[in-house]
């Protein structure tokens, strides 16, 4: 016996299905669509009708009083009326009620088209958002792929294009910024070599990529990128990671950025040449300098705001040249320097304030570098210098002013260099101490003032 089942199967087979699947029940006509619904209106009035006439007892439809009965003369019984007759009057406010309850119906019928219509309508229009949406992303795709390939070029201008590609192509893209952001980045942490001036004997054979070219591609990543952390931009990248683990930066220019958010890893960075973060603000999320290496050149961190971030330099080392953090102001959150090695050049602390959060240098060595805490105010932070050793090199705090907050040197070892606290300019809340003996050797305090025991 065959089914249903075997007779697809079999039109299936034959190629009809398209044919089969396009057969649709035929639409009615307009005017019998009208029709029949002017008919089901009908009935469901004649429904209401019969329902309130059998309510009211099924009076008379003639419009006449109905005849009592004839009383029996020798029975002697009440007169039971009978069912009121049906006036004109009672069909009028029949109508009206079954008007009524039909236009009431209507309203809801039509309101539920509505309904449906718009639900349709929206529908549509999402499906038209979904549609450009696809096309949008196709097309940033498309568009990241091609900047992806211009950064691999060997030839600088083509991978300068490249990287102006990639920042227009975050602006752009809010979904993709950070992805972007991620490549801007990426670049900057692929293996590189400072050019050096040789005699031209000495110079080795060409690399495939300039080493002067190639530092103004870097450079040049880290303009755009700084130009994006900077305030008052219509699109700012403030918030977004940035990962620079590990990158070599001989020279750049942070100056104004704003960290605001998000994760920033300097992280063992080298930075050998002249680096700015003048007039930086740190205001929230996490920076991170851990184990960084300042081996030459300057890095410029004068006028810095620390004012919420959690800011570390945990690990770093200062080996040469001059790093500045004058005028800096540390009013929030947290800095570390826990750990870090001062082993020589020269650090500058000079007029900076501490009004507030906590800033420890605990476990640092100061084994050979010259670090000046020259006309700093101490007016609220938690400064720590617990477990410092100081072998070598001169900390010295000429002209500082200690109003407020803690400056603890805790188990701090003096076993060489100097560190002078002979000559402040205020003395309103004194470090605090705990020291081995007295007046340890390279230790200077002020002139009459031991610390208490």
């Amino acid at each position: 016996m065959h089914t249903v089942r075997d007779w697809w199967r079999g039109v299936r087979a034959s190629g009809g299905g398209a044919e089969v699947r396009q057969v649709g029940r035929p639409k009615l006509p307009l005017l019998i669509h009208v029709a029949l619904l002017l008919g089901l209106a009908a009935l469901f009035a004649a429904g209401v009708w019969v329902l309130l006439w059998t309510a009211v007892g099924k009076p008379a439809l003639t419009g006449r009083p109905a005849t009592p009965p004839t009383p029996s003369p020798s029975v002697s019984a009440p007169t039971v009326p009978g069912p009121p007759a049906w006036t004109v009057a009672n069909t009028f406010d029949a109508m009206k009620i079954v008007l009524a309850v039909v236009g009431g119906l209507g309203g809801v019928v039509a309101l539920t088209v509505a309904y449906r219509r718009q639900h349709l309508g929206e529908a549509a229009e999402h499906r038209e958002e979904e549609k450009e949406n696809r096309e949008r992303t196709k097309l940033f795709n498309e568009r990241f792929a091609k900047a992806a390939e211009l950064l691999g070029s060997d030839q600088a201008a083509v991978r300068l294009a490249g990287v102006y590609a990639v920042g227009a192509l975050a602006d752009d893209w809010s979904d993709g910024r950070q992805m972007c952001i991620d490549v801007l980045c990426a670049y900057l942490r692929m293996p590189y070599t400072p050019p050096v001036d040789q005699p031209a004997e000495d110079v080795p054979a060409a690399p495939a990529r300039d080493p002067h070219e190639e530092r103004q591609v870097r450079h040049t990543v880290i303009r755009l990128i700084r130009d994006h952390l900077r305030g008052g931009t219509s699109r700012s990248w403030q918030g977004c990671d940035l990962d620079f683990t590990g990158a070599v930066f001989d020279g750049g220019d942070f100056s104004r950025a704003h960290f605001a958010g998000g994760t920033v890893s300097f992280d063992r960075v080298v930075f050998s040449g002249a680096v700015s973060f003048r007039e930086a603000v740190f205001s929230g999320g996490d920076v991170g300098f851990e184990r960084t290496v300042f081996s030459g050149g300057h890095g410029d961190f004068s006028a810095a705001v620390f004012s919420g971030a959690a800011v570390t330099f945990q690990g770093a080392e200062f080996a040469d040249g001059e790093v500045s953090f004058e005028q800096a102001a540390f009013s929030a959150g947290s800095v570390g320097f826990a750990r870090t090695a001062f082993s020589g050049g020269t650090v500058f602390f000079d007029q900076a304030t501490f009004s507030g959060g906590d800033v420890s240098f605990g476990q640092a060595a100061f084994t050979g570098s010259e670090v000046s805490f020259d006309s700093v105010t101490f007016s609220g932070s938690r400064v720590s210098f617990d477990l410092v050793r100081f072998s070598s090199g001169n900390v010295i705090f000429g002209d500082a002013r200690f109003l407020a907050g803690t400056v603890s040197f805790g188990r701090a070892r003096f076993l060489g260099g100097t560190v002078d606290l002979s000559h402040p300019a205020a003395w309103d809340v004194p470090p605090t101490f705990r020291l081995r003996r007295s007046s340890p050797e390279g230790l200077l305090l002020p002139e009459g003032w031991s610390p208490p025991p």
